[in-house]
């Protein structure tokens, strides 16, 4: 598990340095420099030099993380930092993001979450105390975690996966459900809030007429598949408004303001069946997308001790809370759990 022990000073105000079309990459890079719990991992070489699997290659991207965040952390005034070496190691693993190419900052997020992850997994002894009496759903979800997580699980776990449930269900009433861990929620845009995404995105949807359900006693069409938050106690949610659209020509970008809220309270999208706690959150920082679908430019905005920044490369300033919840150019929505 990781400790709270760590406590933020006032530095962690450094701008990162574009090495190419890396503005993606730097907006996720200064979102995860300020979770505090994250941090107060990888700034410790006991830690790291522990867990490390050094016999991936993974692990490289792991001790270039950690060199960054040590050198962030330890300037008491404003720098510019080149992220160099972390670029270029992730550069080695996936050609993909290559310096210079331009990729989306939610491929990427998940991509160096699952990196960072594999980089310091383990195996561990999760027990399951006693079973559920209310439902036999709860005990599958938990062993399904238990079957993800036991041979590869990492403090990254804790920090930012959750569990979903998909279930889909056929007139004539036959089930599917199946869990799955996941580290963001992406939701269409549907209606100018971020509730009204959300409700959408959780409410029940008719599958195409060719989806046949698989009983094999049935095969019926017309069927329904509903989306469900089964488990939720990750300290950080990353949420995706899905601004690009792809068609067989084009890609377009929806620019719609999407309004959110700074509180954010996901009871109503979680299982009724499941423990009620950690359930609101807290707007922590935003990851933005000025342009169009062929050509923009990313940056973040932060919450840091108690004020907001905007981290565009380089470039740090000072935000009003006017410019956190007005702002048609936010793409992904980082909360904290209160």
């Amino acid at each position: 598990m990781i400790s709270s022990s760590w406590k933020k000073p006032n530095t962690g105000k450094c701008g990162l340095l574009n090495m190419g079309n890396t503005c993606y990459m730097n907006s996720v890079f200064q979102i995860l420099l300020h979770h505090d719990l994250l941090i107060n991992y990888f700034i410790s070489d006991e830690k790291i030099n522990k867990q490390i699997n050094q016999d991936k290659k993974e692990s490289n991207v792991v001790t270039e993380f950690h060199r960054l965040v040590k050198g962030y952390w330890s300037f008491d005034k404003y720098q510019q930092i080149k992220p160099l070496s972390l670029i270029t190691v992730i550069w080695h693993m996936n050609q993909m993001y290559h310096p210079f190419k331009q990729n989306d900052a939610q491929e990427f997020l998940t991509f160096f979450l699952d990196t960072l992850h594999t980089g310091i997994e383990h195996s561990v002894i999760i027990k399951l105390n006693t079973k559920s009496k209310k439902s036999d759903i709860i005990n599958q979800a938990v062993e399904q975690w238990r079957l993800f997580f036991e041979e590869k699980y990492s403090e990254m776990v804790q920090l930012y996966f959750f569990q979903m449930k998909t279930i889909i269900i056929c007139p004539n009433n036959h089930q599917s459900i199946t869990f799955n861990p996941s580290s963001i929620l992406s939701i269409d845009i549907v209606g100018n809030t971020l509730v009204k995404c959300l409700d959408h995105h959780f409410t029940k949807e008719e599958l195409p007429l060719d989806y046949k359900c698989n009983n094999k006693t049935c095969q019926s069409s017309k069927c329904t598949k509903q989306e469900i938050i089964q488990y939720l106690a990750n300290e950080y949610l990353f949420i995706q408004l899905k601004r690009f659209k792809y068609h067989t020509t084009e890609t377009v970008k929806i620019c719609d303001n999407i309004s959110y809220p700074k509180i954010l309270d996901l009871n109503k999208y979680v299982d009724s069946s499941v423990d009620k706690n950690y359930r609101i959150y807290e707007l922590n920082g935003l990851i933005l997308h000025n342009g169009n679908a062929e050509r923009g430019h990313y940056y973040a905005y932060q919450c840091h001790n108690d004020e907001w920044l905007k981290f565009d490369d380089e470039s740090v300033i000072k935000l009003s809370s006017d410019q956190i919840f007005d702002n048609q150019d936010v793409y992904l929505l980082v909360y904290k759990r209160c």
